[in-house]
């Protein structure tokens, strides 16, 4: 009639095996928050009929892909997404949540669809922690995943002789066919341990429509010696566009670390997050890179292409990058690792594009909120300095303005 959790407990529900649950979710309970939980693995769940209702503090794990036919609510102290695991030391066997929602999808204050620290548990011996963002301590072009449809874990953190590991933020992916009304909390942060932390993980969500006041993140943790980079967030939207001001509730953060009375800024890049509503068409939605606005780290930034191939994930090619817009943000610094063509950039008071020495082609381009002449701009020119950097020497800013449209009636 009913299952307690406790002590990091899990029942797994593996191929060939069936689960009775007579109250449905309500059958199960937890005596501690977020701490174990019932994970699928293949087999039958009978949970009785919709709505679905999680709550008393157990977590629901899809760790092979699970579809719920009818609504599901997340009530204050539930939680879906995924537990965290030692052992999974890379990107060939990790854990995740992907669940499909025949229906709609509520969250309420309070709720979790949650993935903190589930990601790769590294090894000891000093890693360097990476994912949409940089660490505090990278150098080159280290991002990995993709932008638009990110797959993968937040990269661990390891540092010392002491077993202090601290694993990246894990993988949710939702598919909702109806509506989803996020008013409680959807995370898949790094982790922090002694003084390693980690990187953000990846939330990847497909709906008919988004509302609520709910927050979505992908932050890195910080350590006494350095934080890990920002993750991936992508959402698209079938049904509907997005809010103005909908970005303010996302975020993928590097994380902020001063050191040394101020001395030393060990603070981390932002990952990024996508949005596409239903009329941008596919891949023509917004990259935002809005980082902490006290991250000022000049050397620390955000790879643009990604450069690194993980888990058999290779970065976005340059040609999925056309009609998308960009927008850096809240001392977010982004860097160009290839010749591109965007349809928009806009930057604001405190971030920076570096060119790196590359083209980077737009139709329009707004810098502090002015709005710049088509034009070829270089990073010397009056009109971007401060705003545009190019330390490689021989980049531009293109902008070839809208163009003429004829409309025949």
């Amino acid at each position: 009639d009913a299952i307690v959790i406790s002590n990091y407990g899990m029942l797994a529900v593996p191929v060939g095996t069936t689960l009775n649950l007579p109250n449905g979710p309500m059958s199960v309970s937890a005596s501690s928050t977020r701490q174990g939980g019932i994970r699928y693995d293949g087999g039958t769940i009978n949970w009785g009929s919709a709505p679905y209702e999680f709550a008393s503090n157990w977590i629901f794990q899809a760790n092979a892909p699970y579809t719920f036919d009818g609504d599901v609510v997340v009530h204050s102290g539930g939680a879906i997404g995924c537990m965290q695991y030692r052992g999974n030391s890379d990107f060939s066997n990790f854990t995740k949540c992907d669940v499909t929602v025949n229906g709609n999808l509520t969250v309420e204050p309070g709720g979790y669809l949650y993935a903190n620290g589930a990601g790769p548990d590294m090894e000891i011996g000093g890693t360097i922690s990476f994912h949409g963002g940089q660490s505090s301590g990278a150098s080159g072009n280290t991002a990995y995943d993709s932008i638009f449809s990110p797959s993968l874990p937040g990269w661990g953190n390891a540092n010392g002789d002491f077993a202090t590991t601290s694993p990246g933020g894990g993988l949710l992916l939702f598919n909702v066919t109806g509506d989803f009304v996020n008013n409680g909390s959807v995370t898949a942060n790094g982790s922090s341990a002694s003084n390693a932390g980690a990187s953000g993980g990846s939330i990847v969500l497909t709906a008919g429509t988004l509302s609520g006041t709910g927050t979505f993140k992908a932050d890195s943790a910080s350590g006494s010696s350095g934080s890990g980079g920002g993750g991936r967030i992508a959402v698209r939207l079938t049904n509907g566009n997005f809010a103005e001001g909908a970005e303010t509730n996302f975020f993928a953060r590097g994380a902020t670390v001063i050191k040394d009375n101020a001395s030393s800024d060990k603070s981390s890049s932002a990952g990024t997050v996508y949005l596409q509503g239903k009329s941008d068409g596919e891949k023509g939605g917004t990259i935002y890179v809005r980082n902490d606005k006290n991250a000022l780290n000049t050397n620390t930034y955000t790879p643009i292409p990604a450069g690194v191939t993980k888990g058999g994930v290779a970065p976005d090619s340059v040609a999925d990058f056309k009609m998308a817009a960009l927008v850096v943000g809240d001392c977010g610094r982004v860097k160009f690792f290839d010749e591109l063509r965007l349809r928009s950039v806009q930057v604001s008071s405190g971030s920076v594009l570096d060119l790196n020495g590359k083209t980077l082609t737009v139709k329009s381009a707004t810098i502090n909120g002015m709005k710049l002449a088509p034009g070829t701009y270089a990073a010397d020119n009056a009109a971007v300095a401060g705003f545009v950097v190019d330390p490689a020497t021989g980049g531009s800013l293109v902008v070839n303005g809208g163009g003429l449209t004829i409309l025949v009636r």
